[in-house]
């Protein structure tokens, strides 16, 4: 959604997007019409809340984006949000098409299909609602959270690899504060960790006991994962993102 906007202040976009995780694991995973409900009522208090419980986990910086997530209008703030319904809306759909009975489903769906509209601003959003090849990237993506992490041996807690991708995303934008990293790397950084596992949405999880048990065989499946990315991925990719996402990956 960002690549297809100009001036995005990327920097600002990785730090309202973690902060936007911190804020909502704090809260738990409140139902969205229960989150706007209690902002409305509560909002200032709910915000102090969040800041004295992430206040010894966090510098000042983060803590800053963390305090102005709510109020903040930016257009990197409404890339978010946009984000935010478009995943709702993918998941809702796999919901919805098996339990069109269930109650309440007929207003959840009308409520999702009117937040995002108020994001048709975006041009992303407006690519996106075309369910053309760009929609197809997203759903390649989507599948991630369906496939778990070390699907045949027991972990908890259970892991998906899109849950895992963000993770690590995560890990590498702290370890880019530690070292100081310029802000392009620290872009670089967190982007890379964050689709660094996406062409298991075509492989599935090879784990490295497997890779590492015959000779050669880690280089013969990335030989592989490149092949999928050059004919499966990248063929889905917006023109305007492609020679960068080819980059990261």
């Amino acid at each position: 959604l960002a690549h297809f906007e100009d001036d995005i202040d990327y920097y600002k976009l990785i730090h309202l997007a973690i902060a936007a995780i911190l804020y909502r694991a704090v809260l738990t995973d409140l139902k969205s019409p229960v989150y706007h409900y209690l902002r409305k009522k509560k909002g200032k208090e709910l915000d102090e809340f969040v800041l004295n419980k992430l206040r010894a986990f966090i510098d000042e910086e983060l803590e800053y984006y963390v305090k102005i997530f709510n109020s903040d209008n930016s257009k990197e703030k409404r890339i978010l949000s946009a984000a935010s319904y478009i995943s709702s809306k993918w998941e809702f759909d796999f919901i919805y098409s098996f339990a069109k009975d269930t109650y309440g489903i007929e207003e959840i769906k009308q409520n999702i299909e009117n937040e995002l509209e108020d994001y048709y601003d975006l041009e992303g959003v407006r690519i996106l609602s075309l369910k053309r090849k760009t929609y197809g990237f997203i759903t390649l993506c989507g599948n991630l959270r369906f496939q778990k992490r070390w699907a045949q041996t027991p972990r908890i807690p259970e892991t998906s690899v899109l849950g895992h991708m963000l993770t690590v995303a995560i890990f590498g934008y702290f370890y880019s504060i530690k070292i100081g990293a310029g802000d392009k790397r620290l872009e670089n950084n967190f982007f890379t960790a964050l689709f660094h596992d996406l062409p298991e949405a075509l492989t599935r999880d090879i784990i490295s006991p497997v890779k590492y048990s015959v000779d050669e065989l880690a280089e013969l499946i990335s030989e592989y994962e490149i092949t999928k990315i050059e004919d499966d991925i990248l063929p889905n990719v917006p023109l305007s993102l492609k020679k960068e996402f080819s980059y990261l990956l």
